[in-house]
């Protein structure tokens, strides 16, 4: 699960360059002293941009637009742990177990087998 900062509920997430990232990955990509300026809020947090040129948006935890979000650089889950994006599903065919979030359009990455051929535990 990806981890929460600032205040309740809590900032799971930035937006930026067309993108989401995790706060660790934003921190790494914009700048420590930048980001946690944004999450805390405080004055002045608003003329801090991405690359393009565009203001940053937080990501609160237990938002519903975290569903099948995830990080743009780590690809970590940004949902909530409770969400059916942490569900797991075995292939049919070649019996390769996977998050159903990473699979690619529904389809087996090892052997491309359907989605409909899979379990979900």
């Amino acid at each position: 699960m990806v981890e929460r900062h600032g205040l309740w509920p809590g900032v799971v997430a930035l937006t930026g360059d067309a993108d989401c990232y995790c706060v660790p990955c934003a921190m790494e990509r914009y700048g420590e002293q930048v980001i946690q300026a944004v999450i805390d809020g405080g004055p002045g947090y608003d003329r801090y941009t991405d690359r393009e040129g565009n203001p940053f948006f937080v990501v609160l935890y237990g938002t519903a637009e975290t569903h099948g979000m995830y990080c743009g650089d780590c690809g970590i889950p940004i949902c909530d742990e409770g969400c059916d994006c942490y569900r797991y599903a075995a292939c049919a065919v070649c019996g390769k177990g996977r998050m159903v979030r990473s699979l690619k359009c529904g389809v087996c990455v090892t052997c491309l087998a359907d989605m409909r051929l899979w379990s979900v535990e």
